[in-house]
């Protein structure tokens, strides 16, 4: 069988990124991988060592592909209260168009998988660790800048930031999401300007 090419294996690993991040680790089989990733089942364990390595792989697309990205943005606003509201207006949006199918696949290695695996331990962890440095980073420019009052305790704003941000994906798979989003962002906003 021949080896597929790095632009079919980034193709394969981004395929399997969203069916792991739409269903789980747990609940993404083999044959949905072979399925809906378009790998067969020799390349799955000659390429990637099974499904973990897989996982781990997809773990690696969406910090770049989504979640760097999305932090990049937070960090492109000079007044750092602008990006991380940009941030929670279109994280809402997201969760909103996505009706709970994908919330954050950080998140959900985070319950599914971390208090068993170190190698996704490590990976989560640097996640929730560059969130909170990103949010803290962008409320330090802004109380540079005035946005913010002298007295305010960056990291523990930060570190309410990225538990907020967390557990915005979490309700999002609730009955009411459209709602309690919208009062969450607000809310999250209303603290920064009083702040």
């Amino acid at each position: 069988m021949p080896r597929k090419s790095i632009d079919d294996q980034d193709e394969i690993i981004d395929r399997a990124m969203h069916l792991f991040w739409q269903r789980g680790y747990k609940k993404t089989s083999i044959e949905d991988l072979i399925q809906g990733a378009g790998i067969n089942r020799f390349s799955l364990y000659e390429t990637y060592g099974g499904k973990h390595g897989l996982y781990l792989k997809a773990m690696d697309k969406y910090r770049d592909d989504v979640f760097l990205k999305r932090m990049d943005k937070i960090d492109n606003y000079e007044n750092g209260l602008l990006g991380i509201q940009e941030y929670f207006e279109s994280l809402e949006e997201f969760l909103v168009d996505c009706k709970g199918d994908f919330t954050c696949l950080m998140m959900n290695s985070q319950i599914e998988l971390v208090p068993r695996d170190k190698k996704v331990a490590k990976k989560v962890s640097f996640y929730f660790e560059k969130m909170e440095e990103t949010f803290s980073s962008a409320l330090i420019r802004a109380k540079k800048k005035g946005a913010l009052a002298k007295n305010t305790d960056v990291q523990d704003l930060a570190k309410l930031l990225t538990g907020s941000a967390q557990g915005m994906c979490v309700m999002s798979k609730s009955q009411n999401a459209r709602e309690f989003l919208r009062a969450y962002t607000k809310s999250i906003l209303k603290i920064l300007k009083q702040t």
